[in-house]
């Protein structure tokens, strides 16, 4: 039985560890951008708050750019999750994956990797400016 899932990693921010992939190689309707950072507080506050807005802003630009998308369906899938309780004054590893549907005609994966860094490169750019808004360091590698 051959192995159908298929991963690349995508340059879409010097911040993140980001791969797209997806499940099915030969049909790859749903692709998913599996996503890795180090978050670090620089100060104390109501941390789950303020995760909580800055992935509804992400929810938000995401959203928006899909609209006028030509290649993916608006309606996508964002699941995020670390520890706000453990964050007080350590650096902790955040992970969210976004998964997105092609719309009626399925690309190869390999194929539209440059589309998706292009479209997704500003959204993430102001991903990374709003937790430095809200007082917190990313980054890629531990420090």
């Amino acid at each position: 039985m051959k192995k159908l899932n298929r991963q690349y990693d995508v340059d879409i921010n010097d911040n993140f560890e980001i791969y797209c992939g997806t499940i099915n190689k030969n049909n790859p309707k749903v692709i998913f951008l599996s996503c890795k950072t180090r978050v670090k507080p620089n100060d104390e506050n109501d941390y789950h708050k303020i995760l909580d807005d800055i992935f509804n802003k992400l929810k938000y630009d995401m959203k928006h750019n899909l609209l006028s998308s030509d290649l993916f369906e608006s309606k996508f899938i964002l699941d995020y999750d670390i520890a706000t309780n453990l964050l007080v004054n350590q650096q902790k590893i955040l992970t969210f994956d976004i998964f997105l549907k092609q719309k009626t005609k399925c690309k190869l994966l390999k194929d539209i990797i440059k589309d998706i860094e292009c479209n997704f490169k500003p959204i993430f750019n102001d991903f990374t400016k709003n937790f430095n808004k809200n007082n917190f360091s990313i980054s890629k590698t531990k420090h």
